[in-house]
């Protein structure tokens, strides 16, 4: 079984270098939602950190990286550049310090490969990914919607067999669907994504958004996560700010019909969900009552703790062992992790950075990318993600590629190429 399966894994990193370098950002996200490794009998550094997602997403990069010259696209340059300095320096300082080292050092490659990467190498590189992706989130909604209500009608989830048996012995005071996730908050996560790509994206067929809106919907009902609701909430109303008043909205071609028939869209998409009976009994269920309680202490320990490893924190990666040594119970919040891991001044720069990020999509009239990012970091904030599965950034990968080329300007490059390309191939979404 052993000889097999290396030999799969060999194939299966040989075939990553066959195929065309621009569907490998597509394979990840399928990958990522179909094979579980995160909730299956593998190890830590398999299921949550070195995952196929994360692998064939750092194929990718290094075949960006090693594009030929006419394929690269000098962007313009960033001023951001200088604050990787202290960045550096307090990591490698925090990392040097870690509780584990070895841990802080996976944290860290899987966080680069997943994230960073990709939206540097989008600051210079012309390939167009953007279109694919976006079916891709679409389709994936609508099948993590379809899985959901399956699990909730018929009790069918054929999932259910690949998960380790901690996974399968969990259960909640509600209903709450693992999809092919593994974990409810996983599927709020992701489909709270895939929902904010159905409602902005471009050029995606009017029946496709459709039913990845009801299939997004589906899954966030019945993953039942207050966090999530907040997420798209929020993703809904910065999305629908940009298109009603940001830059494209006064262009030639008006947006302003179009965001106020999303504004509609997005509010009734809101009413549905909120007004859903699972999410009303899981708010007055003891379940519901007993994580708020426990949420608030845990948060209160969470921060003494952070107030004496304020300056380097425990190292990358280590705020979940480190909790758990003076805490029954894991920390149900990856903002505060990192506050614990990183410490608070590397912390504080990561968070103003995404923040930063997100504000500069929507002044660029980029709603989908900006709403994307938005309920992807608002949902983290609802459970322990970051710290202990950064595995989870591959499903940004191809948005944060996206948000590079916008902010560098190579964006209309990679539109031009696109639009170059054979119509057969366009139709497939592949440009």
């Amino acid at each position: 079984m052993t000889l097999l399966l290396i030999v799969a894994a060999v194939a299966g990193l040989m075939l990553l270098f066959i195929l065309p370098r621009r569907v490998l950002p597509l394979v990840a996200l399928i990958v990522m939602v179909l094979v579980p490794v995160g909730y299956m009998d593998l190890s830590r550094t398999i299921g949550r950190y070195y995952t196929p997602a994360v692998i064939i997403i750092f194929v990718w990069a290094l075949r960006l990286i090693f594009a030929k010259k006419e394929e690269r696209v000098a962007g313009r340059p960033s001023a951001a550049g200088v604050l990787w300095l202290p960045v550096l320096g307090l990591l490698t300082i925090s990392t040097i310090a870690s509780s584990s080292v070895s841990l802080s050092l996976s944290w860290i490659a899987t966080v680069a490969v997943a994230a960073i990467l990709p939206y540097y190498l989008g600051r210079s590189r012309a390939e167009e990914v953007w279109r694919g992706s976006q079916i891709v989130y679409v389709v994936i909604a609508l099948f993590l919607g379809a899985l959901a209500a399956s699990d909730y009608f018929f009790g069918i989830n054929p999932w259910t067999s690949l998960f380790s048996y901690d996974v399968n012995e969990k259960v909640w005071s509600v209903f709450r669907t693992r999809t092919s996730l593994g974990h409810p908050l996983v599927t709020a996560t992701v489909a709270s994504v895939c929902t904010m790509v159905a409602l902005f994206g471009q050029r995606i067929p009017r029946i496709l958004r459709i039913a990845g809106l009801v299939g997004g919907g589906a899954a966030l009902v019945l993953a039942v996560s207050r966090t999530s609701v907040l997420a798209v909430a929020l993703g809904v109303a910065v999305g629908c700010l940009v298109l009603l008043f940001g830059p494209r909205a006064e262009s030639g071609k008006s947006r302003r019909l179009p965001g106020f028939l999303l504004l509609i869209a997005g509010v009734g998409f809101l009413l549905v969900v909120t007004n859903s009976p699972l999410l009303a009994e899981r708010n007055e269920s003891t379940g519901g009552v007993a994580s708020s309680m426990y949420r608030e202490e845990s948060t209160g320990v969470a921060l003494s703790m952070i107030s004496k490893h304020w300056f380097i924190g425990t190292g990358p990666g280590t705020a979940p062992t480190q909790f758990a040594e003076v805490y029954d119970g894991p920390l149900e919040n990856s903002a505060l992790q990192l506050f614990l891991s990183l410490g608070v001044p590397l912390a504080s720069m990561a968070l103003l950075a995404v923040a930063i990020l997100i504000l500069r999509l929507a002044f660029r009239g980029e709603a989908t990318l900006a709403a994307g990012l938005l309920a992807f970091a608002v949902s983290l904030v609802g459970f322990s993600a970051i710290d202990v599965n950064p595995a989870m950034l591959a499903l940004l990968s191809p948005l944060l590629y996206r948000a590079g080329q916008v902010l560098s300007g190579v964006d209309k490059r990679a539109t031009e190429l696109a639009l170059a390309q054979p119509k057969q191939t366009a139709r497939l979404g592949l440009y």
